[in-house]
C-alpha cells in the first residue's frame, strides 16, 4: 500500500504514548488506511521513501496487545450491521422499517415522498427510489451526519443490537460490497468505508 505526503493513516500497533516523530517500516507494521478508531494511532505522513515512512503523531493511545480482526461484509452473522436489517426508525413523525428506508427518504424535504418511501416493501426498493429523487440542496453536506443519527437511533432503540455491536469488540468493520459503493463501503479493495467508520465511532461511544 502506498501513501502520499499528507495522507492521514490509521495504525493498529503499539507506539509510545507521546507526540513526536517516528520511523515506521511498512514491512513490519500492518497499516490500515480506512480504519477510524479512537484506540488506534492516527498519523500524518511527512516523508515516504522505499524503506521507511516518517510520520508525525497526531493522536496516540496504547493499543491492546492482541490480534486485530476484520469483519469484511455485513451479512450472515453480521447482517445486523447492514442498513437493510429490520429496525423501525422514526424521523419527524414518520416510521421507517429500516435505516435504508429512512436514509433514502431524508434525501428530500417533500413529506409526501418520504411517506411513499416509508411504505415501500423492501430496503432495496427504497434504495432504488432514492436514486431518482431530486436531492435537497444541502444533501452532500449533511448525508454523513444524517446516517450517523439514524444508526445511533437503531442501536440505542434495540438493546440486543447494541450488545451485538459492542461484542464486535475492536474488529475493523468494513462494508465490503460488489456493487461499486466506494463511499459507504469498500469494493475491490478500494473505498472510503464511511458506514464502517460510523459504526466503529458509535461502538466506541457505547463502550
Amino acid at each position: 500500500m502506498t501513501f502520499k505526503i499528507g495522507d492521514l493513516v490509521y495504525l493498529a500497533c503499539i507506539l509510545p504514548d507521546k507526540k513526536g516523530d517516528t520511523n515506521l517500516c511498512p514491512n513490519e507494521i500492518e497499516i490500515y488506511k480506512y480504519v477510524h478508531n479512537k484506540q488506534m494511532i492516527i498519523i500524518k505522513v511527512i516523508e515516504n521513501d522505499y524503506y521507511t515512512i516518517t510520520c508525525k503523531l497526531l493522536k496516540s493511545k496504547m493499543y491492546p496487545n492482541k490480534i486485530m480482526t476484520k469483519i469484511n461484509s455485513f451479512d450472515l452473522k453480521y447482517r445486523f450491521l447492514s442498513n437493510f436489517y429490520p429496525s423501525v426508525i422514526w424521523v419527524e413523525g414518520i416510521s421507517y422499517p429500516t435505516v435504508e428506508h429512512a436514509y433514502q427518504a431524508m434525501k428530500t424535504l417533500d413529506t409526501s415522498l418520504r411517506i411513499e418511501i416509508s411504505k415501500l416493501e423492501s430496503p432495496g426498493r427504497a434504495k432504488r427510489a432514492g436514486r431518482i429523487l431530486l436531492l435537497r440542496k444541502d444533501w452532500e453536506e449533511i448525508k454523513i451526519s444524517v446516517m450517523k443519527d439514524l444508526l445511533y437511533q437503531k442501536f440505542t432503540k434495540y438493546p440486543e443490537l447494541k450488545i451485538m455491536l459492542i461484542n464486535t469488540e475492536d474488529s475493523i468493520l468494513i462494508e465490503g460490497n460488489y456493487w461499486n459503493d466506494t463511499f459507504w463501503g469498500i469494493c475491490g479493495g478500494k473505498g472510503k468505508n464511511h458506514l464502517g467508520i460510523l459504526l466503529m465511532d458509535i461502538r466506541n461511544e457505547f463502550k
